[in-house]
């Protein structure tokens, strides 16, 4: 039988089963967007709830009676009013539901409660779709419902009521089994994906539902940590994005030596040590994956915008043990190479641990004045403010004018991203007639106000790029900026912006994003693991969106890595901008 088939079998069965709470408290899933409200057939409730609807969510669709069972509501999160005998959709699936009426009693959560009107309030998972959410409003008779959100309520998982006096509430006890406990790391991973995304407003993609089914499929026995990991990291991998991820625990050293990509090939550059591997081998396999093959599993586990970025990123899981058995090549704690080296082919068994080695030309925080060359190098290796700031740029251009330089490289081509303001500040020092900044759509949700302590309307908000004020007395020279696939985040925008407008060329390989893309992140620990995983918000359009769509930013002078220049530590890509007329 089909494997997919397998899993989704495997997968229905078990989610029959699988229990609705805890969902978080009712505020968060209220907060969620695209809601439809399934209302029982009763003529004063649904004036009542039109009214809450007019207040709160006046674009949801409402469903009534049979209706609730009859649209197709797998994709939505939704707001249920009714009674358990007479709302469709609450007696589908109420062997399921968390809290049990009896005359004049309820039980929800363990305890229960005596009343001559009671109701309930409760979030719980939407028994389809586990990673959406149901509010839901229920009694015994439909009547207790009208007026009930006249009830405080919202910043605890349910609530009990008896009329209009609250009896009783507080959360849903957490007594899961490591089966449960995986799939309801999953629902979380799959539930804040839908929240904060910007590109998956109107619902997760096709890709990202169907690696959670096969998460899923697999949940459906205990795992071991790392292969949770794995799992939950090819869900959010499939949003291809590389702001968007599950960070792998790593608290042991891995691999410290240096690895460069050389078109399909990988090389060693650098080694902690003599004996085993040495610098220009050509690595041919790890622990029995060719590189291809090591490449291609990686991709399942980190999102990557480009093909630079991809192999950039594979390399971290590398560098430490958690990586390496995820890979699955340790062997009594070391990891079999195959290796070219000249004509030669060897074996070697290499142990974890060692040195460790820095970027490949260093992280160089002085400018250099060359001017015989007439070219002043400013490296930013990070966006660190305590060194990447206004007064830094400043000092560099006022020092290039005094030494009557008038060619600039930029050198981001180690550079991980940080504070984006200080991109801006640079890019306003040169001269121009006035420049076009990033655009960006932000989604708001609860989680980024939580986060980013501001509060804004729910949704997505459009910002077109700024204009720029011209600056006529910056420098006025020629500008380059230098870049790799190590370019990253706020890091990758220089380039664009330099070349977007037009103010200067872009040398070297391509950055490791692409020029529009996803950013600014959002951290969240997993209920039940110690996992963290980061979701971008926002979406940073590039200053000229009419060269989109495009993965990569192409370089106006490409120059590629080379094994000969990188064992000799020449640097192809200054000496181009060095050489050019």
């Amino acid at each position: 039988m089909n494997l997919l088939l397998v899993a989704a079998l495997v997968t229905g069965l078990f989610q029959e089963s699988a229990p609705l709470v805890p969902a978080g408290v009712i505020n968060a899933a209220q907060l969620l967007p695209d809601h439809t409200y399934l209302i029982e057939d009763h003529e004063e409730l649904q004036s009542f709830v039109r009214q809450v609807r007019a207040r709160f969510k006046p674009d949801a669709p409402m469903l009534v009676g049979d209706g609730t069972v009859e649209t197709d509501l797998a994709d939505r999160n939704l707001t249920v009013y009714g009674s358990i005998e007479g709302h469709p959709w609450l007696q589908k699936y109420a062997g399921r539901l968390p809290f049990q009426f009896e005359d004049g009693a309820v039980t929800i959560a363990g305890e229960r409660f005596k009343g001559k009107r009671l109701s309930v309030i409760l979030a719980m998972k939407h028994p389809e779709s586990p990673e959406l959410r149901a509010v839901v409003y229920a009694s015994q008779n439909v009547q207790n419902l009208v007026g009930i959100n006249a009830v405080f309520h919202g910043p605890t998982e349910w609530l009990v009521v008896d009329g209009t006096e609250a009896l009783g509430q507080g959360g849903f006890p957490v007594t899961l089994s490591r089966v449960e406990r995986q799939l309801a790391d999953l629902d979380h991973v799959l539930n804040k994906l839908a929240a904060v995304h910007p590109r998956t407003v109107k619902g997760l993609p096709p890709e990202v539902r169907k690696r959670a089914e096969v998460a899923r499929g697999a949940f459906a026995k205990p795992l071991g940590d790392l292969e949770v990991w794995s799992h939950l990291a090819a869900v959010l991998a499939a949003m291809g994005d590389g702001h968007t991820g599950l960070r792998l625990p790593g608290t042991k050293a891995g691999l410290t030596h240096e690895f460069l990509w050389l078109g399909d090939d990988l090389v060693i550059l650098k080694a902690p040590r003599k004996g085993d591997l040495q610098p220009a081998d050509q690595v041919l396999s790890i622990g029995g994956l060719t590189p291809m093959q090591f490449l291609d599993r990686s991709r399942d586990w980190f999102g990557a915008e480009n093909e630079g970025a991809a192999r950039v990123r594979c390399l971290s899981i590398l560098k430490s043990e958690e990586g390496l058995r995820v890979l699955d090549v340790l062997e009594d704690g070391k990891v079999a190479f195959e290796v070219q080296r000249g004509d030669e082919r060897i074996e070697a068994w290499v142990k974890p641990g060692g040195g460790v080695f820095g970027a490949r030309f260093g992280r160089r925080a002085q400018p250099d004045y060359d001017k015989v060359a007439n070219l002043a190098v400013l490296p930013i290796p990070d966006l660190n403010p305590k060194h990447a700031n206004k007064k830094a740029f400043e000092a560099f251009f006022a020092e290039v004018e005094k030494q009557g330089i008038t060619r600039v490289a930029l050198d981001v081509r180690e550079n991980p991203g940080g504070h984006s303001r200080a991109i801006l500040e640079l890019v306003s020092m040169i001269r121009s007639k006035g420049w076009t900044s990033f655009g960006s759509v932000w989604r708001t949700s609860a989680d980024s106000m939580e986060q980013r302590s501001y509060e804004m309307p729910l949704g997505l908000r459009s910002y077109p790029g700024a204009r720029q004020p011209a600056n006529p007395i910056g420098f006025a020279g020629e500008v380059f900026v230098l870049t790799s696939p190590r370019t990253y985040s706020s890091g990758a925008w220089l380039p664009v912006l330099i070349q977007d407008n037009g103010m200067g060329r872009v040398v070297g390989e391509a950055p490791g994003n692409a020029p529009s893309r996803p950013g600014d992140l959002l951290m969240f620990a997993l209920p039940h693991s110690d996992l963290r995983m980061h979701i971008a918000f926002k979406d940073w359009i590039r200053p000229d969106p009419t060269r989109d769509p495009a993965s990569e930013l192409a370089p106006d002078i490409l120059v590629r890595d080379t094994l000969e220049d990188a064992l000799a530590g020449r640097d192809r890509v200054l000496e181009t901008v060095r050489n050019l007329d």
